[in-house]
């Protein structure tokens, strides 16, 4: 490639909403990471019309029209392939990033055909949401030989995890193991003698001050969805408040299982938070983040918490408990509500959790991944 000229990546998402978080964070994340590092990023979602606009110096970010996936449902999929062949031919990337291992499965072939790199990025562990979704074990199965031959259909796969990335190893398939990062500039530790005095979040978005002295505050962030038992935190909280202590579970995100959540009394249901500074704000103003999901492949929202000074109380099962200083609890009310009340009392845990995410940065991971890029 002509020393003058940026490298071209096109970013491409099926399962991303509005309101969606965490792969729609990583690709952009990514994207202006790799804008320093003089690399251009074009990311593509699914949309109810076609258009790609221009953030200058940094990205292009744009939409093809998709097809709602169901009613009630946020999500849209592009399934047209002419569609993404004419993108392809209209962006010339050098490198086309896959974000999805379902309905996009063949564009690896599609760049191979092209002379283009293709780089899979594993984002969920589908042979585990198979059975969970079908309620049968042996479910697993052929998703299992789906993503080998998924694997073996583009130049490099990527994994944010030891945990996502199992089943392409255990197939033989070279991963990548690239943690993604938090942004530090807004997700940090703040003095935590201020915080009796912070507000308290409320079903409506307004705030009173309540110190949290002698009690506890939980926080719980991602999308209401039941394979990510948004349940567990709630049915802690009442655990929690079944030994006397105190206790508010502030709950961030929307979904299919907002309504069962917020029938539980210590739910203070706040919905889904557009911006990364009031994220932090509604983070910095609790005492430990309970990560309930069994099937996370990294949790950037726990990272997140945990670059605010928040422990983090996470299933013994998923991604999250590769990350050091998180506690790994047994997946019932009793388990995550025992360790969030010793995590509570642990004067170490917040400087220790603020430490661990220290080292987890997007820039870091933009040159692994452009390193792989090369090679």
């Amino acid at each position: 490639m002509p020393a003058d000229r940026r490298l071209k990546v096109l970013r491409l998402a099926n399962f991303v909403s509005p309101t969606s978080g965490g792969i729609r964070t990583v690709m952009r994340r990514l994207s202006h990471a790799h804008a320093d590092l003089g690399v251009h990023s074009t990311i593509v979602v699914p949309g109810p019309s076609s258009g790609i606009e221009a953030v200058p110096g940094v990205l292009d970010v744009g939409t093809l029209p998709g097809m709602p996936l169901a009613p009630g449902q946020p999500y849209r999929l592009v399934l047209s392939r002419p569609a993404i062949r004419s993108l392809i031919d209209e962006v010339r990337p050098d490198v086309v990033e896959v974000h999805d291992q379902l309905t996009l499965a063949w564009v690896g072939g599609e760049c191979r055909g092209r002379g283009i790199r293709s780089v899979l990025v594993a984002h969920e562990r589908l042979d585990l949401l198979a059975a969970f979704w079908s309620r049968l074990p042996v479910a697993a199965r052929p998703t299992l030989r789906w993503l080998a031959r998924l694997g073996r259909s583009v130049d490099a796969v990527v994994a944010p995890s030891e945990f996502a990335a199992t089943p392409y190893a255990d197939a033989g398939i070279d991963v990548s193991v690239i943690p993604w990062g938090v942004d530090h500039s807004i997700f940090h530790l703040r003095d935590v003698t201020t915080r009796s005095s912070e507000a308290r979040p409320t079903a409506g978005g307004d705030s009173e001050a309540k110190p949290t002295a002698g009690g506890i505050r939980l926080v719980h962030a991602g999308r209401l969805s039941a394979e990510k038992d948004p349940t567990l935190s709630a049915r802690a909280a009442e655990y929690i408040a079944g030994t006397g202590v105190d206790v508010e579970l502030i709950v961030i995100g929307s979904g299919p299982e907002a309504a069962q959540v917020a029938r539980h009394p210590h739910a203070r249901m706040v919905g889904y938070v557009d911006g990364p500074h009031r994220m932090a704000e509604l983070l910095r103003s609790a005492d430990v983040f309970v990560a309930p999901g069994p099937f996370e492949t990294f949790g950037v929202s726990a990272l997140e918490a945990m670059a605010c000074g928040l422990p983090v109380v996470c299933r013994e099962s998923g991604s999250i408990s590769e990350i050091p200083q998180t506690r790994p609890a047994p997946g019932t009310a009793q388990g995550f509500g025992e360790a969030a009340l010793a995590l509570r009392r642990d004067p170490r845990a917040r400087a220790g959790s603020a430490a661990s995410a220290a080292s987890y940065t997007w820039e870091e991971a933009a040159r692994q991944l452009l390193a792989g890029y090369e090679r």
